[in-house]
C-alpha cells in the first residue's frame, strides 16, 4: 500500500497507532480498539476503563509535554554539600557528652523538575498546602473549620472520550472539574493533577514520614527512607488523567436531601458526564496526604502543579479570617535547644589563638602548626552529626557561608 492508495481509514489507523506509540491517546480520545470493547465502569466508585492502556516512560523528559517530578535536568551546585561549613552549636558546657552538633546543609534549587532536588521542593509544597489549612483551623490543619468541617481528600477521574485534553486544552478540562466539584458541594480545595496512573503505588500504603520537632518539617532520613521505597515503581506509569482534592465539603448528614456530597450525586454525574468522583474521606495528616500526592503529580512548564480554588483561593482566602502567615522556626540544637548558628571548619584559627595565648613564645614548639586536615564530616550526607570538639568555629562579623538556594546560572 502506497500513501497516495490509501484510504481515509487506514490512515487514521496508522495515525491512531502512531499516536499510541507516543503515548498519546488518539484523535479525540477515540479508541483503536473495537467499540464492542469498551465499557463503562460497573459502578461510579471504581475507576473507569480505558480501551486502551496507554504505557508511557515517565523518564524520559518531555520539554512541551506533561512529565512527573525529578525527570529534568539539575544544576551543577544541586546537592553539593559544602564539608567544611554548615550550622552548628558549639556550647560544649550544655552538651552532656561533651561534644559539639553540626549540620551539613546541601545545596537545593527547589524545583519539581530537578531529579536532585524534587524531594525537598514536595516535602516543602506539602507544607505550604498544611500552613494554608492550619492557618484556619487555628494551628491544626486536620481540624474542623465552622461552616465547612474538616479537609476531605477527593478524587475525579476523567473519561477516556476527554483524555486528549490534557495536551492542549487544559483549561476546558479543569472547568469541567470545577463545575463537578461545585456539584458535589467542594467550597474550597486545592487541586494536584495527575496525568498518570500506576495501580503498582496503591499495592502498598504509603507510610507516613516523621516529623522534625524542632522545625515542624519532614525529617531528612524519614524523607530518605520514603523516596527509596517510592522509586521501585517507576515503570508502570501510563496516562489516565485525574484530579486529587484536598478541601471543605461541608456535609448536612441530619438532612440527606441537602448534601450534595452522597452516593446519588455522585452516581448522577457519572451517569451524566462519565466523570468518576470518590470522596476518601477526612484527613489524618494534611501535609503527608499532599506530599503523596506531589510525588507523582504533573510537571509542564507554564502550569502549576497546585491550583487553589473556591473560598480557599488567593482571591478569597483573605474573607475566611486566616491567622497571619507563619514564620519558619529554625533549626535547634536537639539536646540544649539552642538555634543554630553558622559555622565554618577552621583549625588554623585554633592554633594561632593558642600560639599568642602563651606568655613563653618558646612553648609554642609543643603545638601543632602542620597543615590543617580536611573536615571530619568530609564524605558524609547532609543531615546533623554530634562531633567532637576543636577546629569549627562561629563566623566573624561580615562573614557567610555559602548559599544553600541553588539558582538557575547566568548565561552572561
Amino acid at each position: 500500500m502506497t500513501w497516495g492508495q490509501a484510504t481515509d481509514a487506514q490512515l487514521l489507523e496508522v495515525l491512531n497507532a502512531t499516536c499510541v506509540s507516543l503515548g498519546i491517546p488518539p484523535e479525540r480520545g477515540r479508541s483503536i480498539a473495537p467499540s464492542s470493547g469498551t465499557k463503562k465502569s460497573i459502578a461510579p466508585f471504581f475507576e473507569p476503563n480505558y480501551s486502551v492502556r496507554l504505557y508511557v516512560d515517565v523518564k524520559a523528559w518531555r520539554p512541551l509535554g506533561w512529565n512527573l517530578p525529578s525527570n529534568g535536568v539539575a544544576y551543577d551546585a544541586c546537592g553539593h554539600i559544602w564539608y567544611d561549613e554548615g550550622q552548628g552549636c558549639l556550647r560544649l558546657e550544655n552538651h552532656s557528652e561533651n561534644k559539639i552538633y553540626v549540620r551539613l546543609v546541601a545545596g537545593t534549587c527547589f524545583r519539581a523538575e530537578c531529579p536532585v532536588c524534587y524531594q525537598k521542593w514536595a516535602a516543602r509544597e506539602a507544607g505550604r498546602i498544611e500552613d494554608k489549612f492550619k492557618r484556619l483551623s487555628r494551628n491544626n490543619a486536620e481540624a474542623s473549620v465552622p461552616g465547612y468541617g474538616r479537609p476531605v481528600h477527593a478524587v475525579i477521574s476523567v473519561p477516556e472520550i476527554d483524555a486528549f485534553l490534557i495536551y492542549n486544552n487544559l483549561d476546558i478540562l479543569k472547568d469541567k472539574i470545577y463545575a463537578i466539584a461545585e456539584k458535589v458541594g467542594l467550597k474550597g480545595y486545592c487541586v494536584i493533577f495527575h496525568p498518570y496512573a500506576n495501580e503498582k503505588m496503591h499495592e502498598e500504603t504509603p507510610e507516613k514520614i516523621l516529623i522534625d520537632k524542632s522545625t515542624g518539617d519532614f525529617d531528612l532520613d524519614s524523607l530518605r527512607s520514603y523516596y527509596s521505597k517510592m522509586n521501585k515503581h517507576i515503570n508502570f506509569w501510563y496516562v489516565r488523567p485525574h484530579f486529587h482534592i484536598i478541601g471543605y465539603a461541608p456535609r448536612d448528614y441530619d438532612n440527606p436531601e441537602n448534601d450534595a456530597f452522597n452516593e446519588d450525586t455522585i452516581t448522577r454525574i457519572y451517569n451524566e458526564t462519565g466523570y468518576v468522583v470518590k470522596n476518601l474521606g477526612v484527613r489524618d495528616s494534611v501535609r503527608n496526604t499532599a506530599h503523596y500526592q506531589l510525588t507523582h503529580a504533573g510537571v509542564k512548564k507554564g502550569f502549576q502543579t497546585v491550583c487553589w480554588v473556591g473560598d480557599l483561593s488567593n482571591r478569597n482566602y483573605h474573607k475566611m479570617n486566616p491567622l497571619p502567615k507563619f514564620i519558619p522556626k529554625p533549626h535547634t540544637c536537639p539536646e540544649c535547644q539552642a538555634e543554630l548558628a553558622p559555622v565554618r571548619w577552621d583549625p588554623q584559627a585554633e592554633i594561632s589563638g593558642q600560639v599568642f595565648s602563651v606568655d613563653n613564645y618558646s612553648s609554642a614548639e609543643c603545638l601543632d602548626l602542620s597543615e590543617p586536615g580536611p573536615s571530619p564530616l568530609e564524605g558524609m550526607r547532609e543531615g546533623g552529626y554530634w562531633i567532637d570538639p576543636g577546629g569549627w568555629r562561629y563566623l566573624d562579623r561580615g562573614e557567610k557561608n555559602h548559599s544553600c538556594l541553588v539558582r538557575k546560572p547566568s548565561h552572561r
